[in-house]
């Protein structure tokens, strides 16, 4: 071999490398790009995930809510009725003690 043919030898050497070069960058970017699109779909997903957690936790915390308001209105109609009654036992007491001062 020549000089002329060893130098055509190494240029042809430095294309194949580059190509090969070339083909590895794209592969990496390809790589990349796919990684990249994963991770955006995966942060989708887990922040879907997350909104529907929160909104059942919502959701369980408004029946927790609801049936502690219905204790509390239950026991407000309760109060309120022995209150009446008590109310009504006095003005019966009251009425009972006018009248006898009347009759007497």
């Amino acid at each position: 071999m020549n000089e002329t043919d060893v130098i055509e030898s190494l240029k042809r050497k430095e294309d194949e490398l580059e190509n090969l070069l070339n083909e590895a960058k794209q592969k990496a970017l390809k790589i990349k790009q796919d990684a990249l699109h994963r991770a955006e779909e995966m942060r989708v997903s887990m922040s879907k995930q997350v909104e529907r957690m929160l909104h059942e936790h919502k959701k369980e915390e408004m029946e927790k809510i609801e049936k502690e308001a219905d204790i509390i209105k239950a026991e407000a109609k309760k109060q309120a009725e022995e209150l009446r009654l008590r109310v009504e036992k006095r003005q019966e007491k009251a009425v009972e003690i006018v009248v006898r001062h009347i009759v007497d």
